[in-house]
């Protein structure tokens, strides 16, 4: 491989801007280390890279239902009478991933003590047939040891499942699709978007329901270290990075309210003077 051929790769992995920073630079640098073993291992001349740099791209609004949006949403998942969309509700009020809600089975809710525990995420992946490339729908760990985590759920929320919890017999079926194997990612985001249709709300991407979560989670003041854990992050630097934008707003309530602190006794100070000189 010529010196021209390696920094031509460095710098295609750099353009590509679909992935993100560090994962194009996590790529250079094993392409590098693994380069430099083949040189010392060879005994070859060293090899000059191109200098690169990167720039993180710069702070997006991330999308997000307002509480409006939200609450329509969710009166059209009652109204379409479909047990599965109370998965879509679900996923309002703990913030688990579309795979996750998918690998769930009636075994990962314990009702007694109202938690959900996240064991599995499901997926479609490429596999490789004797005629033609075909998919399988998987259930696997998680991709990080974060993600394995046990979510509290809300009251209501367990009410409405117990409702339709099975028998004992069925106790070890997935949760939406009511048997032994998880309900299809993409039938979920279909109902996601028949519930956003008759609601009348702008078409996004089911991820945004997590995002809404976590927003809704930072407007109620839960802390940024308690929604990480929930969320399943590997850090909380994640956590800031992704949500930076809906922390800043957090910030500008904080200081609007120490500014109607400051305005309230400033009221009452000229308020008490008045009052002595007349």
């Amino acid at each position: 491989m010529s010196e021209f051929q390696i920094n031509k790769f460095v710098h295609t992995i750099v353009q590509r801007e679909n992935l993100s920073v560090a994962y194009r630079k996590k790529i250079i640098c094993i392409f590098k280390t693994a380069i430099n073993t083949m040189v010392k291992e060879n005994k070859l001349p060293p090899v000059p890279y191109v200098s690169v740099k990167m720039q993180d791209k710069k702070l997006e609004t991330i999308p997000f239902f307002s509480l409006e949006e939200q609450k329509s949403i969710e009166k059209s998942i009652f109204q379409l009478n479909d047990f599965r969309a109370l998965g879509i509700l679900l996923c309002f009020y703990t913030g688990i991933r579309l795979g996750e809600l998918c690998a769930l089975r009636w075994e990962n809710i314990d009702f007694e003590s109202g938690v959900m525990l996240i064991t599995a995420t499901a997926m479609r992946i490429n596999k490789q047939g004797k005629d033609a490339v075909r998919t399988a729908l998987i259930t696997s760990p998680p991709k990080t040891k974060n993600a394995i985590r046990a979510i509290p759920v809300p009251a209501f929320m367990l009410g409405k499942l117990q409702e339709n919890q099975p028998d004992k017999a069925a106790q070890g079926c997935y949760i939406f699709s009511g048997t032994s194997y998880p309900i299809e990612p993409r039938t979920m985001q279909r109902i996601f978007h028949r519930i956003l249709k008759s609601a009348e709300v702008p078409p996004r991407k089911y991820h945004a329901i997590r995002h809404t979560f976590a927003t809704r989670a930072l407007e109620l003041g839960v802390d940024i270290k308690t929604l990480s854990e929930l969320l399943g992050h590997s850090s909380v630097t994640i956590t800031l990075n992704i949500y930076a934008h809906s922390m800043l707003e957090q910030k500008k309530i904080a200081i609007e309210k120490m500014n109607s602190l400051y305005l309230s006794h400033s009221t009452t100070s000229f308020c008490a003077v008045d009052s002595a000189v007349s």
